[in-house]
């Protein structure tokens, strides 16, 4: 195996710089598309000026639009990849839109944001991160990113809560799970057991003298579960039964029991 090889190893950023080596060998950047296929890919592909027919043809299937228009101009696209769009390359040309664009648009398509995944404008990647049309696995990859790109990505709805609870068990540890576990309290929409989960995290954090009020925040929360604000309108702490008395979505009897809560606290 080559250094260059061995490259292909070296977390996201190196892997896509690799892919756009010239001297990386065809065999490599097939096997860049077997299996799950890394965001960015098809990117890093189109910009190899080696990259043979072959190759094209497998980086197509994974590209946007706007870099399968790319594809199309590369130097050795084989002629039926070409055939492919020249009819309507003028319609696909116009229809290639600016990053700011396609993150601005809520039905944006999933492969539109796979492809800015990776942009190094990091006010963008925040972005796509916060998008609910983001591919999951790219959603993914973020929570192992640097701090402010889990911070942006936690609270996207199509994160699945069992991925971000595995995240946190396993690892690395996070940079500042204080303010991550802040971030997950206000999710929507959230289940039971997810809430359960902040909250034992919260406790395991050093709890009340936490900065980050965690419950106070689930207790104002209108998508946590009418059994959890149940049990937090009887905890006692007059911030946390303040927030479920004015909590609209708890049940009447939950609001009552919060109000007197909160006058027991006061008194």
């Amino acid at each position: 195996m080559s250094d260059l090889q061995r490259m292909l190893h070296r977390g996201v950023a190196v892997r896509l710089a690799v892919l756009e080596n010239p001297s990386l060998p065809e065999s490599d950047l097939l096997a860049a598309f077997d299996g799950q296929v890394l965001a960015g890919t098809a990117d890093a592909v189109a910009s190899n000026p080696a990259a043979t027919g072959a190759v094209l043809r497998k980086a197509w299937l994974h590209a946007s639009p706007s870099t399968q228009l790319t594809l199309r101009r590369h130097p050795n696209a084989p002629a039926d990849l070409d055939a492919a769009g020249n009819a309507g390359e003028d319609k696909l040309s116009a229809s290639v839109r600016t990053p700011a664009e396609v993150l601005a648009d809520p039905a944006a398509d999933p492969a539109e944001l796979a492809a800015l995944a990776f942009t190094k404008d990091e006010r963008l990647r925040f972005r796509v991160a916060a998008h609910p049309n983001t591919p999951v696995r790219v959603l993914t990859g973020y929570l192992r990113l640097d701090h402010w790109a889990l911070m942006s990505v936690v609270e996207n709805p199509s994160l699945p809560e069992e991925t971000i609870i595995t995240r946190f068990r396993e690892g690395p540890r996070l940079f500042d799970e204080r303010a991550v576990l802040a971030r997950l309290a206000n999710r929507s929409p959230m289940s039971a057991s997810f809430a359960r989960f902040v909250l034992e995290r919260w406790r395991e954090q050093g709890g009340v003298r936490m900065v980050q009020r965690v419950p106070a925040a689930l207790a104002a929360n209108p998508a946590v579960p009418e059994e959890v604000l149940a049990e937090l309108a009887a905890s006692g702490d007059v911030d946390v039964v303040r927030a479920v008395a004015a909590n609209s979505a708890a049940s009447p009897a939950t609001r009552r029991a919060a109000e007197v809560a909160e006058a027991a606290a006061a008194a």
